[in-house]
């Protein structure tokens, strides 16, 4: 099978490693190779991107891609966003395995996803997070540094529409309330500005999880912290895998057990090292 992986930058993506393990746990042959992308230059690729198998999509194609992928999936159509792409004969179907991912990693460490959920940030990868979240009863809070953003605004209005429930929608420095779950779905903490961290101490000791979307580095900041407190914490790339193992289930049925995904995400782990 011919794949790759599409985004803008792209150099140290680790979905060529994550999907060889993939391939090779299941016993197919593949290439699998990094595309970078710019923004402007992605209509004119889309006849080159249909020469491969699977495609993956990251930042910042997830949205843009939608308008070049002739079938969308329901939960693609959903969220807004695809990063999964099977080519079937020239047409390419469009998917979104993010939220299954971020599901399936808090399932695997035994986080729960109800009660009250802060979200924090409101992009592609928390927009599939917030839907996991409303689909399965939440309160959910929406942290922004701004509250006049357009962006945070749109996000939050779209899924009272959706869902017809009341999302607050908060300054982060202000957040002071009780939690179940803490969920970090911007880049604050991320390689190399890994010092960082979007909540104080006593914001974090007031969840009973935390999960931080940020997989460079495996304990970020926020991890860290949340682990001198006593806080349940889990970092990105649990997620990362098990969206990884809902594409190859999309282009050929490939199956994995938790242990299989544990052993990539292990592997993975020091190759970040």
């Amino acid at each position: 099978m011919k794949c790759c992986v599409i985004g803008h930058p792209i150099g140290h993506s680790l979905s060529p490693f994550i999907h060889s393990e993939l391939f090779k746990i299941s016993g197919r042959d593949s290439s699998y190779i990094t595309l970078d992308i710019a923004p402007e230059e992605l209509k004119e690729k889309t006849d080159f991107l249909k020469t491969f198998d699977c495609i993956n999509v990251t930042i910042p194609h997830k949205r843009a891609i939608m308008e070049f992928t002739d079938v969308l999936d329901p939960t693609a159509k959903q969220i807004g966003a695809v990063n999964v792409i099977k080519n079937e004969n020239g047409t390419l179907y469009g998917y979104n395995t993010d939220g299954y991912g971020f599901s399936k990693a808090l399932e695997a460490e035994n986080i729960a996803l109800k009660g009250k959920v802060l979200l924090l940030g409101y992009g592609g990868v928390a927009l599939a997070m917030a839907h996991q979240a409303l689909q399965k009863g939440c309160s959910l809070t929406v942290g922004t540094n701004d509250l006049t953003s357009k962006r945070a605004i749109d996000f939050c209005q779209s899924f009272k529409n959706e869902y017809h429930c009341d999302i607050n929608m908060e300054l982060i420095e202000k957040i002071d309330s009780d939690f179940d779950l803490i969920v970090n779905a911007t880049p604050v903490g991320m390689y190399p500005k890994c010092d960082d961290c979007i909540l104080k101490d006593h914001q974090i000791a007031r969840a009973k999880a935390v999960y931080d979307a940020v997989y460079n580095p495996v304990d970020t900041t926020l991890i860290k912290k949340a682990a001198a407190l006593k806080v349940k914490a889990l970092s990105g790339m649990s997620m990362l895998v098990w969206q990884a193992a809902r594409a190859h289930d999309i282009w050929y049925g490939g199956q994995f057990s938790t242990e299989q995904i544990n052993t990539i995400c292990k592997k993975a782990e020091e190759k970040l090292k």
